[in-house]
Parts: structure tokens; C-alpha cells; sequence
């Protein structure tokens, strides 16, 4: 099985350094951000979500009710690659790169194997699309060799989004948006995750998106502008900026902008007006948007939450962290949401010795220092499954006594995990946090559903 948790930010630095590149050429360009700010996702219409436990075998799916009790079994075909996701949903897809999308429908009586025919290969599936409540997928090209499709899980089509004669590459992602830039062109489109047929196409530097609201950063010459959109229609005025734009987010009446120099700049798109908001004390290496009005901007000194005045929070301000080979560098945010971030000095993923923080986006309170990164984190960041087996639910830390957790179910009461039976095998249980009872489980892959 193929698992693909929570978003990393694994790029963060690379993307961040390529946005400056470009704006200084006075291209297009792009910000990334791969925290999901988002609610707990819920599925479209008035219909209620019910909790399951999903089991994978080679040969077969499972699936159980939310206390494990079997409810219906479907045939695997053979090397069925499955897509697991954190947030799973109705829609069990299999991870592949060919020319169909082959997929189970967990909420049929009976589930069957369902397969979609494309046109062409190459296409991957983004697992970010897949998620509860989400019928439509998108399609995109991993080597930038083609456009962007969507497939309709329900009647099982599939059609081409943007343009179909051109082709577009990844640049990451804002809030709950997707980034892709046009190949040949300055253009990029802007995908929602929670429908990826509403997208719209933009030209500049996309540093923040809210709701169909958006904050481009261009260039003109050695001149550095914002602009704020609804939809494509220009709202108020484009407004010069001293420096180049590190990374910002919009307001009320504008946005807030860290420049390359540490000066942290409030624009007010209506009058036209700037204001020297003060200069960062962490310095000016990036910056990304958290919420509608927290920024988290990170620099050599390190890094900070600030508000829409563009002020450090009282308790958000955050020294260097160490590394597991013994390196100073600036927190990054690797995961998180509209509750919490997980910070880390550097993204990759480590078991020990990871010298992270996961914090409250409100103010910026610490709320525990990390061990080892997370293979699991929840949409609104509070949740989260260490790579050392360590548990945490809304913030706190919950000792479950298993050898290795896998999920956190979304009502927050059970866990999927593994531990060690009486003769040294591996056991895999679901485990009621309420009452420590642990129901056994057949050897495979487990994972929760909402649908």
C-alpha cells in the first residue's frame, strides 16, 4: 500500500527562494504553503457522516463499523496500489500513473471496482483532492508534460480543466489552494482542494488566497507591487512597495507583507496608503499565511507569529532550533491548520532528535516540544501521530502503550496501531481511548473513513 499522509512542507524553502528569484526578473512566481487551513472536512448536502474502519490486504478490503464490526467485504485485484490518505473519505482510489482511474465506492453495499479511462498517461492523482466530502479528483502532471483534469467519481467521467493545450507544473499550494504555473506562459491556476472544478487563472506571484480573494506581488522594472483581486476583477489599487516581497496575507483593508530588507509593511489597497509596521526581529527568509489574520514569518534570527497589524503576538516569538545533526536554523512550519502549527528546524522527517514545537495559531502559545516529527497530523493541526509512536489529541499528550499508532480516528476517541501479542508477532488493534479496550484486528493496512 502507497500511504500519504498529512501534507509535508518539504519544499517550503526551496519554492520560497525560487518566488525571490523570480520576482526579481520580474516574472510570475509563486509562494508555498502546504498547511491545510481548513475545518474538519464534512461532505457536501445535509447528509450525515458515519465513522468506519477500513482494512487492506493484498486480496481484499473490509469494511467495519467504527467499533470494528465488519459491515462489507470486497475483492482487491491484484497489485491494487491504494492511495491512503489522512483524511479519507467515500472514495478508495489506487495510486497509479496510467491511463485510467481505478477506484472503490466504500459506501456501496456491495463495492466493486470502478475504472475511469483517460486519454492519455502520465496523469497523477493529487491526494490533497482526495479527502471526505470531496466526489471530484484532480488530475495533474508530475513532470509538467500536461494539463489539468478532473475526474467525477460519482458518473465517472473525466475532462480536461484550464487549458487543454497547455501544460502546467506543480508550485505548491496556499491556505487550500492549489498552485500550478503555466510551462510556457506567466499564468497560474489556482485550484480549490475542496472543489477543483471552481479554479480561476491568475498572472503573478499568488502570496494568499481567501475564499476567491487573492493577493498577487508583480514586478515592474526594479518596482515591487501588490494587488489585491476578487476573482479577476482588481479591488481598489495596485500599490508600490519598497522591497521585494518575501511573503504576506491579506486583510480587511489590505495586506501585510514581509520584504526582503525585514521590513514588515501594511498596505492599504483602498487609499493606496503604506505603513512601516516595524522591522522583523527574526529576519526576512519567508513568510506564509495561517489564518485570516496570523502570519508566520521565519528568518535567521527566528521566526514569529504576527498579527494584521503586522505585530508579533506577545508569546510567538521563536529562537533557532536544533537540528538532529546539531544545527542552528529558524523554525518551519511543516503541518498544521486554522488551530495549530507543527514548527521544526528544517522539514525533513525524523524520528528522534526532531527539536520541534507544535503551537497555537491563536496566540502563539507553545503548547508541547517534539520529540520526532509527525506522520499524522489532523485538518486543524491540534492532532497528531509521532514517528515515535507518541500521541497527541487537541494539544495534549496521550499515552496509549502501542509499539506503533498509524491514525487518530476524527472523533478523536480511538486509535489504529500495532502492538506485540504473546508470542512476539505483530498485532494489529483498534484502541478505545476512553476505556483502554483494544479490539484485534486482521494483518493488513487500517485506516478511518467518514462517509
Amino acid at each position: 500500500m502507497h500511504a500519504q499522509f498529512a501534507p509535508r512542507f518539504t519544499r517550503a524553502q526551496q519554492l520560497l527562494i525560487a518566488i525571490l528569484v523570480l520576482l526579481f526578473v520580474g516574472s510570475a512566481g509563486f509562494i508555498t504553503w502546504r498547511v491545510v487551513s481548513r475545518d474538519d472536512s464534512t461532505s457536501s448536502g445535509s447528509v450525515e457522516l458515519a465513522q468506519h474502519v477500513v482494512s487492506l490486504t493484498e486480496t481484499s478490503l473490509t469494511i467495519a463499523s467504527a467499533d470494528g464490526t465488519p459491515t462489507a467485504t470486497a475483492a482487491l485485484p491484484t497489485g491494487f496500489d491504494a492511495m491512503v490518505v489522512a483524511d479519507q473519505g467515500r472514495w478508495l482510489l489506487e495510486d497509479n500513473r496510467d491511463t485510467a482511474v481505478n477506484y472503490f465506492d466504500l459506501a456501496a453495499t456491495q463495492p466493486e471496482l470502478r475504472t475511469v479511462e483517460l486519454p492519455f498517461p502520465g496523469f497523477a492523482i493529487h491526494s490533497r483532492t482526495v479527502r471526505v466530502g470531496n466526489d471530484v479528483v484532480l488530475l495533474y502532471s508530475p513532470d509538467g508534460l500536461l494539463g489539468l483534469a478532473v475526474v467525477n467519481l460519482v458518473d465517472g467521467t473525466a475532462y480536461p480543466i484550464a487549458s487543454a493545450r497547455e501544460k502546467y507544473y506543480e508550485a505548491g499550494s496556499v491556505r487550500d489552494f492549489l498552485l500550478f504555473k503555466q510551462v510556457d506562459g506567466l499564468n497560474t491556476v489556482i485550484v480549490p482542494v475542496a472543489d477543483p472544478t471552481a479554479f480561476w487563472i491568475m498572472k503573478g506571484a499568488v502570496v494568499d488566497i481567501r475564499g476567491t480573494t487573492t493577493l498577487i506581488a508583480t514586478v515592474d522594472g526594479l518596482a515591487n507591487y501588490v494587488t489585491v483581486y476578487d476573482g479577476l476583477k482588481v479591488v481598489g489599487l495596485r500599490v508600490q512597495v519598497e522591497n521585494p516581497i518575501m511573503g504576506g496575507m491579506l486583510t480587511d483593508t489590505g495586506a501585510v507583507v514581509l520584504e526582503k530588507t525585514g521590513g514588515i509593511t501594511v498596505v492599504d489597497n483602498l487609499t493606496g496608503k503604506v505603513k512601516r509596521a516595524g522591522v522583523s526581529e527574526f529576519g526576512a527568509q519567508g513568510a506564509i499565511p495561517v489564518a485570516d489574520n496570523r502570519l508566520y514569518g521565519w528568518g535567521g534570527e527566528g521566526s514569529s507569529i504576527l498579527d494584521e497589524a503586522g505585530l508579533p503576538l506577545a508569546q510567538a516569538t521563536y529562537a533557532l532550533g536544533t537540528t538532529a545533526a546539531g544545527e542552528q536554523r529558524p523554525l518551519v512550519a511543516t503541518d498544521g491548520g486554522l488551530g495549530c502549527l507543527v514548527l521544526q528546524p528544517g522539514p525533513q522527517r525524523v524520528a528522534a532528535g526532531a527539536g520541534g514545537l507544535l503551537v497555537s495559531v491563536v496566540d502563539g502559545t507553545e503548547l508541547l516540544q517534539l520529540a520526532a516529527s509527525p506522520s499524522w497530523v489532523s485538518s486543524d493541526g491540534c492532532t497528531l501521530v509521532g514517528l515515535d509512536a507518541s500521541v497527541v489529541v487537541d494539544g495534549r499528550v496521550v499515552d496509549v502503550g502501542l509499539d506503533q499508532v498509524f491514525f487518530v480516528s476524527p472523533d478523536r476517541r480511538s486509535v489504529l496501531g500495532r502492538t506485540a501479542s504473546g508470542d512476539g508477532t505483530a498485532q494489529f488493534v483498534l484502541l478505545d481511548l476512553a476505556t483502554n479496550q483494544t479490539t484485534e484486528l486482521q494483518s493488513g493496512f487500517h485506516l478511518f473513513a467518514m462517509f
